[in-house]
């Protein structure tokens, strides 16, 4: 049976000071920054820290990413498969001490994580992916779910443009955010169905016009059809 919840519902902290006792393995972690972190969790301790592809090999340049996480309150969590996600063992770290962890956790300046965590948006990999910052997109109108806290936040603060029409950039100087974040949010609401570009709905909506026409048009042509032969 798959292990997964929300960050909202269950601190990090919680999940591997109870449930990781009784459960060790890969933890991945989202806190909706654009990261991807796995935990790696034995039954006495922490034993790996794994964010993107960078594998903390040493706990004192965990410990400033390892904070990040205990402290974060959206976001989700999710055991994965034993036989797919091995157990790593880089270092060990007692469960009793994340507490400490999580209110010191370490002498690094923690502006020098919050640059890393900044750049991931800049990353050439993720920039494939991102739509142009002047794409105009508008939502799609079909009311499905959103399990991310993040997205349902964003989008609540910028239906109203979303609802018109709205690019990147725009949102990005209305709400004050970076345009990278801004741009990551719409490809995440693209990807879910939740917002379209604003040329496929309106090509959507011109296709649809174009089909009543010809419907309202049909009757006429068979009336001129019928009336050559009378």
């Amino acid at each position: 049976m798959a292990i997964w919840g929300r960050l909202s519902d269950f601190s990090l902290h919680l999940v591997l000071t109870r449930l990781a006792r009784r459960r060790p393995g890969v933890i991945h972690v989202d806190i909706c920054d654009g990261n991807q972190y796995y935990v790696h969790v034995s039954a006495k301790g922490l034993t790996a820290l794994q964010m993107n592809s960078t594998d903390y090999g040493r706990l004192d340049q965990a410990r400033t990413v390892l904070a990040r996480l205990l402290s974060a309150t959206t976001g989700t969590f999710r055991y994965l498969p034993e036989d797919t996600s091995p157990l790593r063992k880089n270092f060990h770290l007692d469960l009793q001490e994340l507490a400490a962890v999580a209110n010191n956790p370490s002498a690094v300046d923690g502006a020098s994580y919050a640059q890393e965590k900044s750049s991931v948006f800049h990353h050439s990999s993720i920039q494939k992916l991102l739509p142009h910052a002047d794409t105009r997109f508008i939502l799609s109108g079909r009311n499905l779910p959103l399990n991310n806290e993040v997205l349902q936040h964003f989008v609540k603060q910028s239906s109203f443009e979303l609802t018109l029409g709205a690019s990147a950039a725009e949102l990005a100087r209305l709400l004050g955010e970076d345009l990278e974040k801004v741009r990551f949010y719409l490809y995440r609401l693209r990807e879910a169905d939740v917002i379209v570009p604003m040329r496929a709905f309106r090509n959507a909506a011109t296709s649809a016009d174009r089909h009543n026409d010809a419907a309202r048009l049909r009757p006429t042509l068979v009336q001129r059809l019928i009336s050559l032969f009378e």
